[in-house]
């Protein structure tokens, strides 16, 4: 396939490139500089140079404007014409890159297909919806909403939300089948310029809250996040009514390190805990355990998996007779599977369920006769916090098949996976991670509508959020009456209190409508 990227003379950024040479492995790729309609602010550019001195970003980020002298491979001139091209992505301010007679591509960032509309957002302080628009159908074939890592750093959001969006061109180039039905309306692309906000006060209040948590951390005031639990007597968290309060016990961290990701296996009268311990000094996890008696006494943590990369979320879980863990190895590109020799304490590597992917917090479920695995996934310097993809097979040992449309949701409430999955009055249940104000903020409660090799949907029906003395609460699981989560917050010795709240009409699966674009 013959595809022309275009792109506003001056801004061509990192990502259009990483793009470009992501398409170039298997089609024909010529980038095309076209006239912006009005000048790029220079107060914005400026903005992400000082980010890179405050910050200390070195290397190369994909809202960097680079040189067009860089990408070596064809140059066109004006705009691309039928019959010289079959795709045009159109990365231009004004979408006016090509003819109505040609396919087209576009990203909308709030409607807006200027850019600068996802610069103001987080300017703002406010997270950038997307869409990938495509002439060819008259729709969007992808919508969601992008994560920001870090709202005090401009350069960082940016480089969220067009990691983001450059997967989903890539994506929708090579699949012409929309991955989202929507209706249309209209929605003229050259009504949508818009100006710049001034960076001045973002930048102000960034470095003001810099310097406040560097300051908390100094006097040992900072956040962390720590383990606790509670007996339910058979009522979990799910049957609770909405508005209602629970009290957790906390397990205090060690000086050396902090606990996360609790996952509880109940066998023999007890409760063994699987955690990620997350060790300060080496700067990465490994995995720990620690048994919970009858009688409610705690062992002392021991270290039972450690790799040379970090681990977390040990998804313990029993199939065909045996105990398997598949903790957390996204920075290996990797899913793993490890099998108990001996429960609890002696895990072997077994096999790699998928390779060459960044998987992060992966969970499997059993659901019409197949096994299907959840997990998040972040594309160079997109986010891991605001996608949910899910593969499916017929055992372990089977190759893994991804849905045809992921990832299946693309917003940072209810996606990523937070805890074991499980059944309630017939139906199957997720908790998912709310990251759309910090991370792991509070928990999702989804119900899964429907789970095939090729449809995927699910409704949030409530949130499990932090009482106003903690910041957030990321991972819930149960067995046999221990309900186990994580929570963020200042340490203490009181109990961690969370509260659950209903959700709105607009907290279930992202829903978009797609425009009808009228090309200038």
């Amino acid at each position: 396939m013959r595809i022309a990227i275009a792109y506003d003379i001056g801004c061509l950024r990192r990502w259009h490139m990483w793009l470009a040479n992501a398409l170039g492995e298997n089609h024909d790729v010529a980038l095309t500089g076209i006239q912006r309609a009005t000048p790029f602010p220079r107060s914005l550019s400026l903005l992400q140079s000082l980010e890179r001195i405050l910050y200390r970003r070195s290397g190369t980020n994909a809202s960097d404007v680079c040189d067009s002298r860089e990408y070596s491979g064809a140059a066109i001139t004006g705009k691309p014409a039928a019959g010289q091209f079959d795709l045009v992505i159109d990365l231009s301010s004004g979408m006016s890159a090509a003819s109505p007679d040609l396919r087209i591509l576009a990203p909308l960032y709030n409607e807006t297909t200027d850019e600068l509309a996802a610069a103001n957002a987080l300017l703002n302080h406010e997270l950038v919806d997307f869409a990938i628009y495509d002439s060819a159908h008259g729709a969007y074939v992808s919508h969601g909403r992008s994560a920001a890592e870090d709202r005090n750093v401009l350069s960082i959001s940016l480089d969220n939300v067009f990691c983001r969006t450059g997967s989903l061109l890539q994506r929708a180039a090579e699949h012409a089948t929309p991955s989202f039905s929507a209706s249309r309306h209209s929605l003229r692309a050259d009504a949508l310029l818009t100006r710049s906000r001034s960076p001045i006060p973002f930048l102000a209040a960034a470095v003001g809250a810099k310097a406040l948590a560097l300051l908390n951390k100094l006097c040992g005031r900072g956040h962390e996040w720590a383990i606790a639990w509670r007996r339910t007597h058979g009522d979990a968290i799910s049957d609770r009514l909405p508005d209602s309060g629970l009290a957790f016990q906390r397990h205090p961290n060690n000086p050396r390190s902090y606990f996360a990701d609790p996952f509880v296996f109940a066998r023999d009268g007890r409760h063994y805990l699987f955690v990620e311990e997350y060790l300060h000094a080496q700067g990465k996890g490994v995995i720990s355990l620690m048994t919970i008696e009858r009688d409610g006494t705690v062992s002392p943590s021991t270290v039972i998996l450690e790799r040379p990369y970090h681990l977390s979320y040990p998804f313990v879980f029993e199939h065909g007779g045996e105990i398997y863990m598949i903790p957390e190895t996204g920075a290996v590109r990797r899913v793993e599977l490890y099998r108990a020799e001996r429960f609890p304490d002696l895990w072997a590597f077994h096999s790699v369920l998928i390779d060459d992917v960044a998987a992060r917090d992966v969970t499997l479920c059993e659901h019409k006769g197949r096994l299907w695995l959840f997990m998040a996934t972040g594309q160079w310097q997109s986010s891991s916090w605001d996608t949910l993809e899910i593969y499916h097979a017929a055992n372990l040992e089977s190759p893994w098949t991804p849905l045809p449309n992921n990832p299946v949701l693309a917003n940072p409430t209810g996606t990523r996976p937070g805890g074991s999955m499980f059944w309630r009055s017939g139906e199957l249940w997720r908790p998912a991670q709310d990251s759309s104000v910090i991370y792991g903020g509070k928990l999702a409660l989804c119900r899964v509508d429907e789970l095939s090799s090729d449809k995927f949907r699910q409704t949030t029906t409530s949130f499990l959020a932090p009482a106003p003395s903690l910041a957030g609460v990321h991972t819930l699981n149960y067995a046999a009456g221990l309900e186990t989560v994580d929570i963020f917050g200042p340490r203490s010795e009181e109990p961690a209190r969370l509260i659950i709240e209903r959700a709105a009409p607009t907290d279930s699966q992202f829903q978009h409508v797609a425009p009808e674009i009228a090309l200038i």
